[in-house]
C-alpha cells in the first residue's frame, strides 16, 4: 500500500532496531492490518460467501447481472473515463440486458488506467472514504488504485473461504514466506525472520534464502506451525534444501497456500513433500477485478462473487484463452473488461467438490525469470522496483551476464531524476554492489508473442533447480 510520510520514516527507522523491537513492528503492523482486512464487514460477508459457493449456475449468473447492472450505472454517473467513453460510443448503462452484452464495451488495458488513472476514481465516494495503494506489477506495468475498507475486508474473505475449506481459520498460527522486506538486506547472520504476535505469524525472509543460511531456516521450522503460505518460488527453495538433506519437520502443517506466482507442478510436488501436506493454490490481483481458490481436488474455482470472467481465445489451443475480467465490488475504482495479461486454461465437467460455475486447471500470470547474482544467488520478484514510481510508465528488466542487469524504461512526462535515483537505490538494497547497472529509456518495450510483457528477463540458464554438488553455491536472495 502506499505510506505516508510517517510510514515512510518508521521504514528508515526500522532495519536499525534490536530484533525484538522488529518482532514489536512486525506485530503492530500485523495488528493493523489485521483491523482493516479483517474488521467492518469481513466476517458477515465470510458468511454470506459460505452459503454463495454452493448456488447454482442460474442464480450466480442472477447475482451476477444485477451487480454489473449496479457497477455500469454507477461508472456511467460517477467515474469521468466511463461518462466520456460511453458518450463517444453511443453507449447507455440501460442498454445492458445481460452478461453476453458486455462485448458492447471495449476491452480496457492497464496502460489506460495507468495515462488516465485519476478519472477512473468515481466521484460518489468521499476520499476520505478510500484507501490507496500499488500493485506490485508483474507484468511490468505498477498501478495505483483505490478503494474501501469494505472492498479489501471483502475481497480478504475469498482466500479464508478457501483456507476454510482445508479447516484452517485466523488463530491458527503459521509460518509466511512472501516478499515483504522484513530483515535488512546486509545482514548476513540469523535471525531472518520476525514475529507477528498479534496474527500468531512468522515472517521468513525470502531476501536472504542463500544456501548458507538455509540451515538456519530449517532450525526455525523446528517448532510447530499449523499452516503455512508463500510465493512458490521461495517455498520451494526452501522444499527442495529440506529434502536433499533428508531433514524432515517433527510437525505436519493443515495444508500449504501459495499465491501470488504460478505454481508449478515441480513446485507442488516438492512443497507437498517437504511439508508432508496439501498444497492448495490462490490466484488474485491488487485491481480486485477476480480471483480463484484451488479446492481439495485440484480445480481452480473462479469466486463469481467478485467479478466476471470473459475468456478471449489464444492461438489454436482449446479451452485456452486471457482473461477479461469485469469488477463487481470495487466501488472507488470500477474497471469493466480490464485485460488482466494473464492466461487461463479451462476445465471441463464438474468438480467432485460439488462447487459449480466457471473453472480452470492453471491461471498462467506470474511466471518471472529470476535473475542471478555472481554470489550465486537467485532473486525473485525483483519487478517490485517499480512500483509507487509514477513517473515509470513501463519497466522491463534483463540480465545480459552474470554481473550486468539491463533496466528498460518508458518515462512518463512527470519522470524526473529523483525516481531514477529511487530506482537503482531500490537495486542496490535487492542485488548488492557487485552487480553493474545500465538504464535504456525507450517509447515502447516490445510484449510477447502472446501479447505480454514481461517483467524480467534472464538471458542466463533459466533452470531453478538447485543441482546435486551446488547446494553451496547457490539459493535464492
Amino acid at each position: 500500500m502506499m505510506m505516508g510520510h510517517m510510514e515512510k520514516l518508521g521504514m528508515e527507522i526500522y532495519p536499525h532496531l534490536p530484533h525484538q523491537l522488529k518482532n514489536l513492528a512486525c506485530s503492530f503492523e500485523g495488528y493493523r492490518l489485521r483491523r482493516l482486512r479483517f474488521g467492518g464487514e469481513h466476517d458477515k460477508y465470510l458468511d454470506w460467501l459460505e452459503k454463495s459457493q454452493w448456488w447454482s449456475l442460474e442464480e450466480q449468473r442472477s447475482y451476477q447481472l444485477d451487480q454489473l447492472r449496479l457497477v455500469v450505472a454507477s461508472a456511467e454517473k460517477n467515474v469521468p473515463y466511463y461518462r466520456e467513453l460511453f458518450k463517444k460510443i453511443g453507449f447507455c448503462s440501460q442498454d445492458l440486458n445481460s452478461i453476453e452484452d458486455l462485448p458492447l464495451l471495449p476491452i480496457l488495458q492497464k496502460v489506460e488506467v495507468q495515462k488516465y488513472n485519476q478519472s477512473f476514481v468515481s466521484e460518489g465516494l468521499s476520499r476520505k472514504e478510500m484507501v490507496k495503494y500499488s500493485t506490485s506489477g508483474t507484468t511490468g506495468t505498477p498501478l495505483s488504485i483505490m478503494t474501501t475498507p469494505s472492498c479489501i475486508q471483502k475481497y480478504f474473505a475469498l482466500p479464508w473461504r478457501q483456507k476454510s475449506w482445508f479447516n484452517v481459520n485466523k488463530n491458527m498460527s503459521h509460518a509466511s514466506f512472501n516478499g515483504r522486506q522484513i530483515i535488512p538486506q546486509k545482514q548476513q547472520h540469523p535471525p531472518f525472520w520476525c514475529q507477528n504476535w498479534a496474527g500468531r505469524q512468522t515472517f521468513f525472509s525470502i531476501y536472504h534464502m542463500s544456501p548458507a543460511n538455509l540451515p538456519a531456516y530449517a532450525k526455525e521450522l523446528m517448532y510447530r506451525r499449523e499452516y503455512v503460505v508463500g510465493y512458490p518460488s521461495s517455498l520451494y527453495i526452501m522444499s527442495k534444501y529440506l529434502l536433499e538433506e533428508n531433514i524432515r519437520l517433527p510437525w505436519r502443517p493443515i495444508a500449504v497456500f501459495t499465491s501470488s506466482e504460478t505454481l508449478l507442478d515441480n513446485q507442488r510436488e516438492a512443497i507437498s513433500q517437504a511439508f508432508q501436506a496439501p498444497v492448495a493454490d490462490y490466484y488474485g490481483m491488487g485491481e480486485m477485478v477476480s480471483s480463484a481458490c484451488e479446492c481439495s481436488h485440484g480445480r481452480i474455482h473462479f469466486d463469481f462473487e467478485v467479478g466476471i470472467v470473459e475468456v478471449v481465445p489464444v492461438g489454436d489451443e482449446p479451452n485456452v484463452g486471457r482473461m477479461i475480467c469485469t469488477g463487481l465490488i470495487n466501488d472507488a475504482m470500477p474497471f469493466i473488461r480490464y485485460d488482466t495479461q494473464d492466461i487461463v486454461q479451462l476445465s471441463c465437467g464438474e468438480c467432485p467438490c460439488g462447487r459449480r460455475g466457471l473453472a480452470a486447471e492453471k491461471i498462467d500470470g506470474r511466471v518471472e525469470s529470476f535473475i542471478r547474482t555472481p554470489e550465486g544467488l537467485l532473486i525473485k520478484r525483483i519487478s517490485s522496483i517499480f512500483r509507487d514510481l509514477p513517473g515509470i510508465r513501463e519497466g522491463q528488466i534483463i540480465q545480459t551476464e552474470i554481473d550486468m542487469l539491463q533496466i528498460i524504461i518508458v518515462k512518463a512526462p512527470t519522470f524526473s531524476q529523483r525516481e531514477e535515483d529511487e530506482l537503482f537505490g531500490r537495486v542496490r538494497s535487492k542485488l548488492g554492489l557487485s552487480m553493474r547497472v545500465e538504464v535504456e529509456y525507450v517509447e515502447q518495450i516490445p510484449r510477447e508473442r502472446n501479447g505480454k510483457l514481461r517483467a524480467v528477463i534472464s538471458k542466463l540458464n533459466k533452470d531453478i533447480e538447485i543441482p546435486p554438488g551446488e547446494k553451496a553455491s547457490r539459493g535464492v536472495l
